[in-house]
Parts: C-alpha cells; structure tokens; sequence
C-alpha cells in the first residue's frame, strides 16, 4: 500500500493530472477536482461540487493539519462541529479519514446595505478590484461632511446638570442667531439642544463652513438618527438606505453601528476531509458544493504558516518593552520580509494591531502574572548622511507614486524636522492627510544645509519640476489656474514664504501683485500682539480676511501644522528609510482590499465625536469648579470657621505635647526614687 501511494504521489506532482468527477461518499461527488501545494484561502465551488486537494509531501503531520486547517478559510462557517470517522472513503479508498462538514454563514452587512452588494460567486478574482469598488462607494457614504455632523449632533449628547443633579435629557436640534458684526447683522445656525432655556450652558455645537446647509435642515426636518438603523417605537425607517459596510461574521467592532443583521443564509456546503495517517496518504481534500449568494469576504485572516513564522521571530525577541514599532524596524523581522512590506505577505497584516496581538500573546505567555515596569525608553535609529563637500547642497527624495499624488491633494504641509539628521543638514517633510486611508502621509523629504529665501526658491523649483517631469503636466495652483493645489501650509518662517513667491513670480511674471491697505485703527494693545503679524504673508496665511485664497479651499485645510509633527513623530519613532514606502502599501492594501490598518476607527466622524467628548468634558470639569467656587462665595463665614477649626487643632496638640512632657517627668521621678530608695 505504502509503494503504490508513493506512485500515486509522483504522478500527481509531475503531471497534475484532472478528473472530471470524483466520489468522496455515498451522497457526495464533485464534478471537478483540481490539486494545490498551497492552501486556498477561497476554495472554488460549484453546484455539481469542487474539490480541492492538497499535497502535504514532506510536512510535519501535526503541521499539515493545522495549516491546512478548515479554520484557515476565509469564509465564515457554521455547523454542528461535529467531525465523522470514515472507515473506507472512496477517493481514498482503503484509508481511514474523518470528515467535517460546515455550512457558509455569509457575512455581516448593514440594515442598510446597497442591493449593489447582492452579486453572488463561485471563485475570487482580485484583479476585477470588487473590494476596490465597495471601498470607494463606502468612503463616498462616509466622506459626506453634512452626514457626519448630522450623526455628531446625535452621538455626542448635551452634558449640561441643572442644580438638582438632572442630566439634560434633550435632542439636538438646528437653531439660528443674528451675529452683529458692526453694522453688518447675519443669520447664523448652529445645533442646540430642546431644553434650551435662557441663562443655561446647554449643548452648543458650530457647524463648519463646508457643510451643506439645506442638505443638513433637509436631515433635521425630515429624517431621524438612530444608532441601530430603525426606531421599533415609532417604526421609523426613514435614514440612509445605501450602506456599503461589509464586515466578516467574526467582526466585533465597526464604523458602522447598524452592522449587526447577516445577510440571507449562503446554500454553500464545505466538506474537509483528512486521513488519519498522513503519512501513508499525505493529500488533504476540501471539497466545496453550492453556489455562494454574497460577495467574498475581506481576507481578513492570516495563514497559519506566515502567523506560526512570524509568532516565532516575536518569541525571539526581547519582549519586555517590544512594541509594534519596534518589531517592524528589528532586524529579524527586516531580513525575513527581505525587502518587502508586512502587507505583501499577505493583505491581513495591514491590520497592524494584529502584531500587538501577536506581542501580547508572546508577553502573557512569558510573563503570566504581568510587569512591573513596561517600555519606557525606544532606541532611535538614526539615518545619518554625511556630505564631503563643502558647497550648498539640495536633495529631493521622493517616488514616483508620491510626486504622483501631490497634484491632487487640496493643500499639503511642509515643515522641518530636527530629531533625524545631525549637523547642519536639516530635513523638510511634504506630508498631508489623507482622508479617504485615514492616514497621515509623506509625499516627499528634501535635505538642505541652508534656509535662506533663495535657498526654498530652488527648493520648490525642484519640488515642483519633478513633479512636472514625472506627471507629464505643468503643475496647477488653485488661485492661479482655478484648479489643483490650494495652499501651502507652513510655520512662521520668512526664507519659506519669499522662496515660494519668488518661486511663483519668477514662473507667472504676467500676474501683477494686488496690495492690501492696512487698517490703522488700531489700539495699541492690538498693535504690540501683531508687530510680528503686520507683514503681509502672514497675515494672509492667518486670517481668511486678508488671504487670496479661495474660502471653499480655505475651509478645507486645516489651520494647523499637526500633520506635518505627526509626520515627524512617526518617522522618529520608526527611523528608517522605508518608513514611507510602508505608509504607502498599507494605504494602497486599504484600498484594494478594504483593510485598515488598525481596529480603531479613524474616521472624520469618530475624530469629531471624540474631540467633542474632550470639550465636553472640559467644560464639565470648568462647570463642576465653578459651582464648587459659587458655593464657597454663598457661605461668607467659610474662611472664618476654617481658621477657628484650624486654631482648635493647634491648642489640642499643644496640650497634647504638654501633657506628654508631664507624663515623662513623673517617670523620670519614679525611677530616681527607686534608685534612692525612697
């Protein structure tokens, strides 16, 4: 039997042969079989039964059957669990196998879903970029700004408590007041609360500039926010209906919060077949019957041989202070990716808080009962480049995928870093946020060894002609052609803002200069503030009155340079040169595969609901102080009957200690006459 098993074995591995059909039991054929030497995350299927089979030659047994594994499948899966011992199956026939049956349990989708999501499939094609599609329609859902201040308004509820401790207990709801502005009175809303009364601190929400006021008065007056998509009491169902949330049954967490009913039930059937003795028969079949009625899943789980290896490099670490970022720039882990990035492996790791599993899986294992200390101290390491010559130098580093993208970015940051290089090279960072990837990212590092306005002249020249020269087209600036970037956001640094108008007057000479006439009614407190505002480039870049900006584009970009110290933190923090390659892959995954890269959602709506938690919470903590502080105002004998209590205390000590003394003299007297005999 071991002889002919062994033919069997070099036949199939030289010539591949394919059957037409094949039986694995008295119900159960399949019409088409192919062979693999590799695990099928998405087995093929098919009404008539596909079935899969697996060369285990030269495996470890106990490794085979956890690598080839029913849990390894993407699908999510149900069944009684229970797993049958066959004496005799007929595609392996004379060998004793158990036999495990699962049912397809689809996936979670929204109340809400798009009927775009209702395509079913017997094989997964990546190249046809289906999640490619379900991510672009999911962020053109998301990224509607109207939609997320409709949904803030209701997630983040009025904190205000009257005098008796009552919590308000009222709904937002959109308001307006006149804004006097000299002799100018306008209309402006804002989102109040219903319980609104004169002299109380309720909830007060500003709406941005960007936001689509009809559209937002339209969702006021005649749709209604629920977290879990229908109101039972009022049997409302009338909210969003396009929903393009999709999300694995084993999912927990989600952006959406109506992500809870699965689809219809999947009519596929899986059936995982092992022999007991891999070594007498070392195939392993997964045969897989039906047709599925939704789309593939995310590959959202890792294979069991990249997570064991990658499990192993983590146990060989120093795991008492290891961090996700410092096992990404280790050594060990750099030799075994061999150049390439984690989500290369496979599109699964771009979920890095899977690496904080596999670090704290490794920690509680080593360490049951915890630490006492954690890492608090990371060593930096530092790329240090070296100049011999001793001239001006200017290096623009950037890929072409980055030069690429800059165009179409609203606005990006530039500022400079000083953590990274010694000497007198300095390191400017082009980075922005990038909404629709929830990420920061760096478009381009320029080093330079000067910062005079010439100096950021050339800079931008080269910036932007090799912007030119890897786009093909002249790069167009929003106020100057009515289309492309925006703005340019910067600190405080003169040689930056002359380099760039140097720049853009020694490239549009034809455009003539228009002066802004200075307001000299001014008192002189405002004048000692802005002695260092007065100069007309800053100005423009602080205040919406005096810029040349478009308002829409001076709406969208921010009014800070917390992108670019972000940026900075980031690449001090991981400090090497592929720190961006490895930003840009993971966002490119997130977009083909629909995979973040980390469980914590980083939306524009979960980031404005926090930082209105903060400032709610701030102003409970002012709130909480000032009643404290009104209180104290009501009793005015509080300070006085303080300090009598306080004297009080003081007189019962002294007398205290007197009386100790006292009580120590008696012994001392008691003792001496002993010793007299007295």
């Amino acid at each position: 039997m071991a002889e002919i098993s062994t033919e069997v074995n070099k036949e199939i591995i030289e010539e591949w042969p394919t059957q037409n059909t094949a039986k694995f039991g008295r119900n159960l054929t399949a019409s088409e079989v192919h062979y693999y030497l590799e695990f099928q995350e998405y087995p093929n299927t098919s009404e008539t039964g596909f079935a899969s089979i697996y060369n285990v030659s030269g495996w470890d047994e106990n490794e085979a059957q956890k690598a080839f594994a029913m849990n390894n499948i993407q699908y999510s899966y149900g069944g009684n669990g229970t797993i049958r011992k066959v004496q005799n199956c007929d595609f392996f026939p004379g060998i004793r196998v158990s036999k495990e049956q699962r049912n397809c349990l689809s996936f979670k989708v929204c109340e809400f879903a798009s009927k775009e999501l209702d395509v079913g499939h017997t094989s997964v094609d990546f190249s046809k970029s289906f999640f490619k599609n379900i991510f672009d329609a999911n962020e053109k859902f998301h990224e509607k700004t109207t939609l997320c201040v409709f949904a803030k308004a209701y997630e983040c509820h009025c904190e205000y408590i009257d005098q008796n401790g009552v919590k308000c207990n009222g709904i937002p709801k959109l308001c307006e007041f006149n804004q006097v502005a000299g002799l100018i009175t306008s209309k402006k809303k804002f989102i109040g609360c219903t319980n609104w009364k004169l002299k109380e601190k309720h909830q007060y929400l500003t709406i941005p500039n960007n936001v689509d006021l009809e559209l937002l008065e339209t969702m006021f007056s005649e749709y209604s926010y629920h977290p879990y998509g229908i109101d039972f009491k009022n049997d409302e169902v009338n909210t969003v209906d396009e929903c393009f949330m999709v999300r694995p049954n084993i999912a927990r967490s989600d952006e959406c919060r109506s992500v809870s009913k699965k689809a219809s039930a999947c009519p596929v059937t899986f059936y995982h077949i092992i022999p007991e003795n891999l070594k007498e028969c070392p195939f392993i079949a997964t045969v897989s019957v039906g047709k599925h009625n939704h789309p593939p899943p995310p590959p959202y789980k890792t294979p069991y041989n990249i997570k064991n290896q990658l499990q192993n490099i983590i146990n060989n670490e120093h795991t008492l202070d290891l961090t996700r970022r410092k096992f990404l720039t280790g050594t060990m882990i750099q030799n075994y990716l061999n150049g390439k990035q984690l989500s290369e492996l496979h599109p699964s790791l771009n979920n890095q808080s899977k690496i904080d599993y596999y670090i704290g899986k490794t920690r509680r294992s080593q360490y049951p009962y915890g630490q006492n200390i954690l890492g608090v101290t990371h060593e930096f390491m530092k790329h240090e480049k070296r100049f011999l010559d001793s001239g001006q130098y200017i290096v623009v580093c950037a890929t072409k995928q980055q030069l690429k993208a800059i165009p179409e970015l609203t606005y990006f940051e530039i500022d400079m870093a000083f953590k990274r290089i010694h000497g007198v090279t300095n390191e400017c960072e082009v980075s922005a946020y990038v909404s629709r990837i929830q990420k920061t990212l760096t478009f381009a590092r320029i080093f330079t060894n000067i910062e005079t306005a010439d100096a950021y002249q050339t800079l931008f020249e080269d910036l932007f002609n090799c912007i030119e020269k890897d786009t093909g087209d002249i790069f167009n600036f929003y106020h100057i052609h009515g289309r492309g970037l925006g703005c340019i956001i910067a600190d405080q640094h003169k040689g930056q803002a002359l380099g760039l108008g140097r720049y853009l007057n020694s490239k549009y000479p034809n455009l003539t200069p228009r002066n802004i006439d200075k307001n000299k009614q001014i008192s002189s407190e405002i004048r000692t503030w802005v002695k260092d505002k007065r100069v007309s480039w800053v100005l423009s870049g602080i205040s919406i009155a005096f810029t040349k900006m478009d308002h829409i584009i001076w709406n969208q970009t921010p009014n800070n340079t917390n992108v670019g110290e972000s940026a900075h933190v980031n690449v001090n923090h991981d400090g090497r040169c592929n720190f961006d390659k490895r930003q840009w892959e993971s966002g490119n995954v997130y977009e083909k595969y629909n995979i973040p890269d980390s469980y914590r959602d980083k939306s524009e709506l979960a980031r404005s609901i926090q930082a209105e938690k903060r400032a709610a919470k701030k102003r409970k903590c002012k709130q909480t102080s000032s009643l404290s502080t009104v209180k104290k105002q009501k009793n005015p004998c509080f300070d006085q009957q303080r300090k009598v209590n306080t004297l009080a205390q003081e007189t019962l000590a002294i007398r205290k200690q007197a009386n100790d003394e006292l009580e120590r003299e008696i012994a001392l007297l008691e003792k001496r006459n002993k010793l007299l005999g007295l």
